[in-house]
């Protein structure tokens, strides 16, 4: 999914130039996960500015409050960009999420927060992509740089 996010990116510029490509891939590259990982995006759909000025205040620190659930063991997810969350920083509606947790049958999506509480099972063919999604490693990114 980071392919396609560089791709919108590249598409929304309208514009396919290399310089672009290259600013693209450096500012997508944190969010690709590792081996032992897996990337979340955390969305807060807001559907006019009423609602971004009443309900995404609400939602404020939702990016501290996700688990991953895999047997008995829960492995909070950590901001992927901890600097957008610092001292006077505006509320954000999407947040981009790691866990150093491998894919396993019966994962469980936990959220522990004052607006939401709730666990979400995964389903089993978004572990089975996950598995075999292309992790960091795999690619060799400074030909893409």
């Amino acid at each position: 999914t980071v392919w396609l996010q560089i791709e919108e990116t590249l598409f929304l510029e309208e514009e396919l130039g290399e310089e672009l490509l290259k600013e693209a891939v450096a500012t997508y590259l944190p969010i690709v996960p590792r081996r032992g990982e897996v990337s979340l995006t955390v969305m807060v759909n807001l559907f006019n500015e009423e609602e971004l000025r009443t309900v995404l205040p609400k939602f404020d620190g939702i990016q501290d409050s996700v688990y991953i659930r895999a047997g008995a063991a829960g492995v909070k997810a950590e901001p992927i960009f901890p600097e957008d969350y610092g001292p006077g920083a505006l509320p954000r509606s999407i947040h981009y999420l790691k866990a150093r947790v491998e894919p396993a049958e019966g994962a469980t999506l936990v959220f522990r927060h004052r607006e939401i509480n709730a666990e979400v099972p995964i389903p089993e063919t978004v572990l089975e992509a996950l598995k075999s999604s292309v992790v960091a490693e795999e690619v060799n990114w400074t030909s893409l740089l």
